[in-house]
């Protein structure tokens, strides 16, 4: 099951970054109309799917020394901000 999960978030990521849409728009949606999942674990995933694509973004950009990438100031702060806003909305 892993794996359909891992190949649908490719899948959306692939579709995202062609058309210039996040690949979380058309993954929560996916990952919901399957009902396999609790909405807490699909949200989990699309965190860490937006990371990775994020990171590499990063990882792409620094390498081609694009302008726009070399804000890891304000990167950083909403690295921690998105952080602290998951750990507060998480029920107990």
């Amino acid at each position: 099951m892993q794996l359909i999960y891992f190949f649908i978030a490719l899948f959306t990521s692939m579709i995202g970054a062609i058309s210039g849409i996040g690949g979380g728009v058309i993954l929560k949606p996916i990952m919901d109309s399957m009902g396999l999942l609790r909405l807490e674990t699909i949200n989990f995933l699309l965190g860490c799917t937006v990371l990775s694509m994020s990171i590499i973004s990063v990882i792409d950009g620094v390498r081609k020394q694009r302008p726009h990438v070399k804000s890891e100031k304000s990167t950083t702060l909403l690295a921690v901000g998105a952080c602290i806003g998951v750990l507060v909305s998480i029920p107990e």
